[in-house]
């Protein structure tokens, strides 16, 4: 020993692995041992992957909150969107890709840390380091074995998911906004604006009346004399064929329509609602009337159509007068206005109405055959003050109204708007029989057939009270819808009322996308805290990196020439030589491991060639120039084998010269044999 010794080798009977690089004190007397704390991994690289998952985390937090509450992005900020998609695409591809990149990212850098923990503790072959590498950089290896390509294609399959369901959780998706802080205008009849709806009902004053023609529409208090035409085109089609509501236009030029009755109400849709431009879709309130009419056959109706003077020339027309009187009409007052029509034709309609003893009502008398189903019809009108809700669907440009529960206040007190409204059908009746037809008798005869049709189980009587009963109810709408009207647009007497609807916009995600995101950002922070957690905050991490090129052929090289020729030894065994094939299997099969300086590889046992199982006998370090040697390593039970020196029983084997612990051309050193003496002997390179 004391020649061992002269000559610079040290043999300790220590049954534990110990190794020092060039800048680590180790106080073996002691048993303590001092690592350098520079090659320690720093706690920036250690944590570095936590501000990205805090982004993805608070972007996780603000999805679910913006799916939750419905926020909606609407106005300047809708538009520039909207018109600007192929470049909110390109951001949204961007943004996704980081985001999903700092979830794998992270990931990745457990993986890293993990196995490069392991690598400093236990062999790992170059395959296994491979595969390491490309689980790290998410990248596919196919010159790995194949079971390792499925387990890293499974991988990397996997690590486009979250950039995927990052798009679909940030895309802006087509939606709207509920806003419910607007107004409307709506018309109301003040005293300011009476002297344009408060005219009489006598037929004289058909030309009075003041009537606006602009480019939305014709306004007018005269709509028997101004809109005749919209409104029995309304009323010829009050009922439709297959039972369904009827849609109708709105009388003025705006784009709209109803479904069902109007009941007079929504006027202001495209006349009044500029405050609400730019909404989809929005719902008001106003107040107006309920109009229900019933009507019967009275065969002893009072009410007739009887010849003026007598009419024996064939040139001229012949005068009638449609007279009578009505259940409601004033004692020994007869209601009557004259019509014309040629001799022997039957095409005449009159409708008459009185408003007394607070009744509504109207009296049907035709003459001839051809409307004689018309003949002795009684109507009786109800107006309830009602308040109406009116939804409107700008894209469809549908507007719907609706009778609500509940008391209202009546729209006009006195009853004179009422009285307006009612004598609509008598107007119209007096005005359109010409010598020919009765235009008024065809519109009732078309909505007949449009009831018969609907339901031809039901009898002529009921279907045609019913069918009159709808166009009476149709034009009245119509007519209070036209005063309405032209109380915006001439009087401009109105009264602004909220209104709420939804503007067009966008919300960022669908839900379904925005809660899996948030599954997998979990996920990926309990992987994180459980690994911090296992690991101590990766305690004894080294800077030690696979994945840098430069740290692995430095550390390669700080290791000496025994991995090369570990390779060497295997290839020899099989037969074969290193031809730096990537998919060198004998190769691949090589095992490293990182010795304890954390700056240096050294060779581990190698798969399939391995020897019997060894024991380890002790520690040997080694004496160089410059101080205590950089890499130390263990006798084992066994024989000389892959570049190692082991003890074979009842013997031991120490190295001499420090250059040749791993040499090629050998190495001088002695032997203990079973006597207990020392003999110089020279060992064979690999």
């Amino acid at each position: 020993m004391a020649g061992l010794r002269e000559k610079g080798v040290v043999m300790s009977s220590t049954s534990h692995f110990s190794s020092a690089s060039t800048e680590t004190l180790a106080e073996e007397e002691h048993g303590v041992e001092y690592a350098n704390p520079h090659v320690q991994e720093s706690i920036r690289a250690k944590y570095g992957l936590l501000p990205g998952l805090a982004g993805t985390t608070l972007v996780t937090f603000l999805l679910l909150a913006g799916a939750a509450q419905n926020w909606t992005i609407t106005g300047e900020a809708y538009r520039a969107i909207t018109s600007h998609r192929a470049t909110v695409q390109l951001v949204v591809q961007v943004l996704s890709l980081l985001l999903g990149s700092a979830q794998v990212y992270a990931v990745c850098a457990l993986i890293n840390f993990s196995t490069r923990l392991m690598l400093t503790r236990n062999p790992a072959s170059l395959d296994q380091m491979k595969l390491w590498n490309a689980l790290c950089g998410s990248r596919l290896e196919w010159t790995l074995p194949w079971r390792q390509v499925v387990v890293l294609g499974c991988f990397v399959s996997l690590t486009v998911v979250p950039s995927s369901l990052w798009t679909g959780a940030i895309t802006p998706i087509d939606t709207y906004g509920y806003r419910s802080s607007y107004r409307i205008d709506v018309p109301r009849y003040s005293a300011a604006s009476e002297p344009f709806w408060n005219i009489t009902t006598d037929i004289r004053a058909l030309n009075e009346g003041t009537v606006l023609r602009e480019t939305r529409g014709t306004f007018s208090y005269q709509p028997a004399r101004d809109l005749q035409g919209s409104i029995q085109d309304a009323a010829a089609a009050a009922s439709c064929r297959n039972g369904s509501e009827p849609i109708k236009k709105k009388m003025d030029h705006t784009p709209f329509a109803y479904r069902g009755r109007s009941f007079g109400a929504g006027a202001s849709v495209g006349l009044s609602d500029e405050g609400l431009a730019g909404f989809t879709y929005y719902n008001y309130t106003e107040v107006g009337y309920l109009t229900d009419i019933a009507c019967t056959i009275n065969s002893s109706s009072n009410y007739y159509i009887v010849p003026i003077g007598n009419s024996d020339t064939t040139s001229l027309p012949a005068l009638y007068l449609a007279t009578g009187y009505l259940p409601n009409s004033s004692p020994n007052k007869y209601e009557s206005y004259s019509t014309a029509a040629l001799i022997n034709s039957t095409g005449i309609v009159a409708f008459q109405d009185v408003i007394n003893q607070g009744k509504y009502m109207y009296a049907v008398a035709t003459l001839g055959d051809i409307y004689a189903g018309l003949n002795h019809t009684q109507c009786t009108t109800i107006f309830t003050p009602t308040l109406l809700s009116v939804s409107v669907d700008v894209r469809k440009g549908i507007i719907t109204v609706s009778p609500t529960p509940g008391e209202a206040p009546d729209l006009e007190a006195s009853g004179t708007l009422l009285a307006r409204v009612h004598s609509i059908i008598r107007y119209i009746s007096m005005i359109n029989t010409s010598l020919y037809t009765s235009t008024l008798g065809n519109v009732l005869a078309s909505n007949i057939a449009n009831v018969v049709a609907s339901n031809e189980t039901a009898n002529s009587t009921s279907s045609t009270l019913g069918a009159i009963e709808a166009s009476m109810e149709s034009m009245m709408d119509d007519a209070l819808l036209a005063y309405n009207s032209a109380q915006l647009m001439i009087a401009q007497d109105s009264v602004p009322t909220p209104a709420s609807g939804h503007l067009p916009g966008v919300r960022i995600g669908q839900p379904g996308y925005i809660y899996a995101i948030t599954i997998i950002n979990a996920a990926v922070l309990l992987l994180v805290a459980a690994e911090c957690w296992r690991t101590r905050g990766w305690h004894g991490l080294l800077r030690f990196d696979y994945r840098d090129i430069k740290t692995v052929i430095l550390g390669s090289a700080a290791g000496g020439a025994a991995i090369a020729s570990a390779a060497r030894n295997v290839h020899r065994a099989h037969g074969t030589v290193w031809t730096a094939d990537p998919a060198d299997r004998v190769a691949g099969k090589v095992h490293v491991v990182l010795d304890e300086s954390g700056m240096a590889f050294l060779p581990g046992s190698t798969a399939g060639l391995s020897p019997p199982p060894l024991e380890k006998s002790g520690h040997l370090s080694i004496s160089a120039p410059f101080g205590r040697s950089t890499l130390g390593f263990s006798t084992f039970r066994g024989s000389n084998y892959e570049g190692g020196f082991y003890k074979t029983p009842g013997s031991s084997f120490v190295q001499k010269d420090p250059r040749d612990r791993w040499g090629d051309g050998g190495g001088e050193g002695t032997s203990e044999s079973h006597d207990g003496k020392f003999y110089r002997t020279n060992t064979s390179g690999i």
